[in-house]
């Protein structure tokens, strides 16, 4: 099966800082070249019989791990979604520095945990 899907195109927009902070090359950037994805809400795929047959026995063995396993397996949920994040970064030829991606966690669950060790007493 051969399936033929437009590329991305792409598209430089102007751009502006619009929150406090950051390097100055940030301060200054101007413009932004972004990523459009082709529309496939038309696209019906033909599958196999055999390969949806091979989907359905994947799904029962997902949802067999979930229904004996799944408490345990929040961890891993975490890096999964981290990881297909990545990939599909990589795919669209869009890459982040270790630094980003530190960033990136903190402005998520530093502020988070912050929130939590927050007490009247102490204040903000």
């Amino acid at each position: 099966m051969t399936l033929t899907i437009d590329p991305h195109r792409r598209r430089v927009d102007a751009w502006q800082q619009t929150v406090r902070g950051g390097s100055i090359a940030d301060r200054r950037l101007r413009e932004v070249e972004v990523s459009l994805p082709p529309t496939i809400e038309s696209y019906a795929p033909r599958i196999s019989s055999a390969l949806g047959a091979e989907m359905d026995d994947a799904l029962r063995e997902i949802a067999a791990l979930d229904e004996t396993h799944g408490e345990h397996l929040g961890s891993l949920a975490a890096m999964l979604l981290r990881a297909e994040s990545v990939a599909s970064s990589k795919i669209e030829h869009v890459e982040a520095s270790l630094d980003d991606y530190a960033r990136a966690h903190f402005m998520a669950f530093g502020r988070i945990r912050q929130r939590r060790r927050w007490s009247p007493r102490r204040g903000l």
